[in-house]
């Protein structure tokens, strides 16, 4: 702020000296990017500074110059940051010269204006609206210019184009209307509103201001056709309908607003809105009958919605005929057989008018129509409850569950009146209804069985509950209440009986038998608790959940041999399961028998012979005791068993490797190697084992044992000439790789692996001499052809006689004469070319013939 005060001080002191810093301020300022506000101070004070000593042509000149420089550091900026057109940052920046450029206009206008100079004056306004053409403060501002010096027809044109520019504000048409009026053009104050109304079809206001001018110059008609137009474009929007009602209102054509009216209600007939209009209409108007006729339709339209019968209805009551309510709801129903709501609303209406029987048949008239609905029940039972009518309630809920004999609801609400009643016998009956209609659920068992619970009738509750477990046999609920009610009554054998029961029909499921052991300990009889889960382990051997509930019995009891044997059974009964031995191994270690734990995992191993799993954990129990050797037996014992399982080999060689045993390391993969001749799994081992040891040489006789087993298969070579070439023994890698081609002569990949090598030693002769050797062995294999012919080392004589060996050999194919093509083409003999097509036009066969001329022509 100082520093913009510091300025003001200048200026009034020396105009050239504030131009400098201002410049040099305002630059710093736009390329640091830096707010706008920042800029727009440093004018405000500067101009404010000219204003106060009435310089108004050095105000026109400062802000001349400050334009030019704006425009100049905005053009240069965009140049130096290539910043281009139409993008977000182009805008940003031309908005901030905007601003400025709008400030500057303003105060050049003001000066002007000082000096008498309008028309320069309106011609800034012109380059800001040009600017800005949005912008109502630009149009303003020129029309407060031009209405001073009395130039209305450039006035109208201003607020023209306004409108041009800004279609749907309906600000500019209002200042156009108003500065027509003040020229009595009233037809073209008309126009102007016409106009709005064209590019704003969707708008009440434009229609709205065009009906006032029309009114004010007594133009009735012209105004019912604005709003005829406007409901034309807006079927739906009920306040043009409004609108148009109120200027018929206010001519006395009161039967024209009811047309209008239905016009819109033939648009909107789902629309309550237009119904309300028009009943307002033709309340005014005293029109009872028509309202009546208007909700009428209302209702013939919309007849499954309340609300036109909610006013109907509320119309009839107010004007005294009830009659016609009646058949209001009536009607109601007719149409909606299903709708609560307006049952509600007649039975309501017949009490009022004391029709109770009329009410109670209106609802059984809903339940024919509804009789899944406990709402129409519900309905009907509480009138009649009102009445004192406790049978017909009775009776009334007998329908229901006549019509719905799976629904609890009408079972609940019949023994509720019979309760209060007292009529227990009956509800019992009602109980064992239900019980006979819905043989599976417990709900109607519980319901019937806690009705005779209150009437002391403790057998009969027994017998509710047998009568469930026999309807449900396989329904762990029923026989647990059947129990519950014995135990209850102190019947323990019956319990006891009960859940027998249950297991001979759930053989399967060890929930029947924990019931029972829950009784059977309650009662302090443990052996039967363990005889119980003998009988669940006969029928479920395969099941280690009654062994877990078994061994948790025994643990209680202290039984500790017992929980061993039973285990044993498991282990019996499921020998391949590695769970029961688990379980049973570590139980012996609880209790602190290692010996034992180890007989355990042999016997896994006996029954298992094949699962490495078993193995693992017998050896691992082995370490653990310090016996190592017997551990690395074990393994040989495994590997016995499974000669071809890798995993065996690999587990008795990570045991000897923590004994530091290498060399036995290298026995275990022999022996390995012994029993798989064609596994490179096991060479591959022996050689990592070896290479650990820095024993290349025993490798190398290893991948050798390997190639000796496996000749055609690459991985041995592969293997064995890496570790050559890790030793530098180029020699002995030839060699390996003419081993390979001796092997498997019709492979190209070992002449090309002894090809790339004498290429990389510069042996470049004997690479020759290697593909000559490919093309004896492969006579019609291209590839070594093609080989022969890429190596720049060859003589074009020895490359011709070459492809002329390949077409020798290969008299019918194609390819070698191209190959051979290609290769005069490189060396430019053009007519060899010809003569090389003609040869094999010749030497084809004729079904290839066709080819070969196609070559030549």
């Amino acid at each position: 702020m100082s520093r913009l005060l510091d300025i003001k001080y200048i200026y009034k002191n020396n105009y050239s000296i504030l131009n400098k810093i201002y410049i040099n301020e305002f630059i710093t300022t736009f390329q640091c990017g830096q707010s706008g506000q920042r800029k727009l101070q440093f004018q405000i004070y500067s101009v404010q500074a000219l204003k106060e000593q009435m310089k108004f042509q050095e105000i026109l000149d400062f802000c001349e110059m400050t334009q030019k420089m704006f425009k100049e550091q905005f053009n240069q900026t965009i140049s130096n940051y290539g910043i281009k057109k139409g993008t977000v940052n182009y805008y940003f920046i031309k908005n901030e010269l905007d601003k400025e450029l709008k400030y500057l206009i303003e105060q050049q206008s003001f000066a002007l204006e000082k000096l008498d100079k309008f028309d320069q004056a309106i011609d800034l306004w012109d380059i800001a609206i040009k600017i800005d053409k949005k912008n109502q403060y630009n149009y303003e501002q020129k029309s407060i210019i031009l209405e001073r010096l009395g130039r209305y027809y450039q006035l109208i044109e201003c607020w023209d184009q306004a409108v041009q520019f800004n279609k749907n504000n309906i600000h500019f048409y209002h200042q156009k209307a108003l500065a027509l009026n003040k020229m009595n053009r009233h037809q073209e104050v008309i126009q102007c509103w016409h106009q709005g109304v064209i590019n704003n079809i969707n708008n009440l206001q434009f229609y709205s201001q065009k009906s006032i001018a029309l009114i004010k110059q007594n133009r009735i008609e012209e105004a019912f056709c604005c709003w005829d137009f406007g409901i034309q474009n807006n079927k739906t929007d009920a306040q043009y309908y409004i609108q148009k009602t109120l200027v018929l209102e206010s001519q006395g054509k009161l039967q024209e607003v009811i047309e209008c009216w239905d016009i819109g209600i033939k648009f909107n007939i789902h629309n309550e809105e237009f119904y309300v209009q028009k009943v307002m209409a033709l309340e005014k108007q005293g029109k009872m009958n028509e309202i009546i006729d208007c909700w009428n339709l209302g209702i013939q339209n919309n007849k499954t919605f309340s609300y036109y019968y909610e006013q109907l209805s509320s119309f009839l009551e107010k004007i005294g005929k009830v009659g016609e309510m009646m058949n209001c709801w009536n009607l109601a129903i007719i149409n909606n057989k299903n709708n609560l709501y307006f049952y509600q609303q007649n039975a309501q209406l017949l009490q009022k008018l004391g029709k109770i029987q009329e009410a109670i048949d209106l609802w059984d008239q809903g339940i024919k129509s509804n009789r899944n609905s406990g709402e129409f029940y519900q309905e009907k039972a509480i009138l009649l409850e009102k009445q004192g009518q406790y049978l017909q309630i009775i009776d009334c809920w007998n329908q229901g569950i006549e019509n719905n004999k799976k629904n609890q609801y009408f079972y609940q609400q019949k023994t509720i009146i019979l309760e209060r009643l007292g009529r227990y016998y009956q509800l019992i009956e009602c109980w064992d209804q239900a019980v006979q209609f819905n043989k599976n659920n417990i709900h109607f068992y519980h319901q019937k069985a806690l009705a005779l619970n209150k009437m002391n009738r403790h057998q009969e509750v027994i017998q509710c509950w047998h009568q469930g477990v026999i309807n449900n046999i396989n329904n762990l609920q029923f026989y647990s209440q059947k129990s519950i009610a014995l135990i209850k009554q102190n019947r323990i054998e019956e319990a006891f009986c009960c859940w027998d029961f249950g297991i001979q029909n759930n053989k399967t499921d060890a929930q029947y038998y924990i019931q029972k052991t829950l009784v059977l300990e309650s009662q302090g009889k443990l052996q039967e608790v363990i005889e119980c889960w003998d009988i669940g382990i006969k029928f479920n051997i395969h099941n280690e959940e009654f062994y877990v509930q078994k061994v948790m019995a025994l643990e209680k009891q202290g039984k500790m041999n017992e929980i061993i044997d039973c285990w044993n059974l498991g282990i019996q009964n499921n020998k391949t399961f590695s769970y029961y031995y688990e379980q049973l191994s570590s139980f012996l270690e609880k209790i602190g028998k290692v010996g034992e734990m180890m007989n355990c995992w042999n016997l896994a191993i006996i029954n298992n012979k094949n699962n490495l799993y078993f193995y693992q954990q017998n050896a691992q129990l082995l370490q653990k005791l310090g016996k190592i050797q017997e551990a690395i037996d074990l393994w040989d014992q495994g590997i016995k068993s499974n000669r071809n399982s890798g995993e065996f080999y690999q587990e008795k060689a990570i045991l000897l490797e923590k004994q530091g045993q290498y060399l036995q390391i290298i026995d275990c993969w022999n022996q390995g190697i012994e029993n798989n001749k064609k596994n490179q799994y096991f060479y591959q081992q022996k050689t990592n084992a070896l290479e650990k040891v820095v024993d290349f040489e025993s490798a190398l006789r290893c991948w050798d044992e390997g190639i000796q087993n496996n000749k055609q298969k690459k991985f041995y070579y592969k293997q064995k000439a890496n570790t050559l070439h890790k030793l530098g023994r180029i020699d002995e890698l030839l060699q390996l790789w003419d081993l390979g081609i001796k092997n498997n002569v019709y492979d190209d990949y070992f002449y090309r692996k002894k090809a790339n090598l004498l290429d990389q030693l510069g042996r470049s002769d004997e690479v020759l001499e290697c593909w000559n050797i490919g093309i004896d062995n492969n006579k019609n294999q291209i590839i070594y052809y093609e080989q022969l012919q890429s190596k720049r080392e060859m003589k074009d004589q020895e490359l011709m006689q070459i492809l002329n060996l390949g077409i020798k050999n290969n008299m019918s194919n194609i390819t070698f004469y191209q190959l051979k093509v290609n290769s005069l083409q490189n060396q430019n003999k053009s007519d060899q070319v010809i003569e090389c097509w003609q040869q094999g036009v010749n030497s084809s066969y004729s079904v290839f013939k066709k080819e070969f001329q196609f070559k030549l022509s």
